[in-house]
């Protein structure tokens, strides 16, 4: 049986591995002008995965700390991040669900690419107040999340060919989740996921319970693009009231 939002090999292999140096240029740059430097120097990554951000913030200037589900990306983060210089950096294994534990307090936590709303609606609330109480005052939190309104019109099936496999990505909504489903092949698993999808509204509603003061809600890390529902991630940042 498939489990849901594991992320199997094959997976970072065709979509993390491969993900373009340009857009994390673009994200980098976007997360620096949101919590500059030296106001906002101890960052969290929160899912940050083999560490494409987290080494270069850590390279810039930032105290971060990468936190991580999976053994296997917190093992290339602390691999590259020695390459790279950037030994300052360090990675801890353990579920987002295990926040409360971090060795806080931060000035800034950032999660990035559809890495929320794999949990029920409290759980994921109960995460935005993890990430409130592991934040100084007038800390800042940025997420990047998918879209609703996009992927409400954006289901079906997908096939394509990557890396000499033929890919086929099912895509459906059910009220406010989506499940994807992406098959490789018949020679290795199925990656599962699933999804609670906010409207910006919805979300910034959320956060602002918690204590949360919305500062920008924008599309393309680029404050000046005002979200539409043509688009399927955007970007939000809060301070800390």
């Amino acid at each position: 049986m498939d489990t849901p939002n594991s992320f199997t090999p094959v997976w970072f292999d065709t979509y993390l591995k491969p993900y373009a140096e340009a857009l994390t240029s673009i994200e980098l740059a976007f997360v620096q002008r949101q919590a500059p430097l030296p106001t906002y120097r101890a960052l969290l990554d929160l899912c940050c995965g083999d560490g494409r951000l987290a080494i270069p913030l850590a390279a810039c200037g930032y105290a971060v700390t990468g936190w991580e589900r999976d053994a296997r990306m917190v093992a290339a983060a602390r691999a590259r991040a020695s390459a790279a210089g950037a030994d300052s950096a360090r990675f801890i294994q353990a579920d987002m669900r295990e926040l409360g534990r971090a060795p806080g307090p931060y000035d800034v936590v950032i999660n990035m690419w559809h890495s929320f709303g794999y949990f029920d609606a409290e759980t994921n609330a109960s995460i935005v107040r993890a990430i409130h109480e592991q934040l100084n005052p007038r800390g800042r939190f940025i997420i990047d999340l998918y879209n609703r309104h996009y992927f409400a019109e954006h289901q079906g099936v997908e096939v394509v060919e990557r890396d000499g496999r033929r890919i086929t990505t099912t895509r459906a909504m059910s009220g406010h989740r989506l499940t994807v489903r992406i098959n490789y092949g018949s020679d290795a698993p199925a990656d599962v996921f699933d999804w609670q999808l906010y409207t910006d509204e919805e979300f910034s509603a959320l956060a602002e319970q918690i204590g949360f003061r919305r500062l920008v809600a924008c599309c393309w890390a680029d404050e000046a693009r005002a979200i539409t529902p043509a688009d399927g991630r955007i970007q939000l940042v809060f301070e800390k009231a």
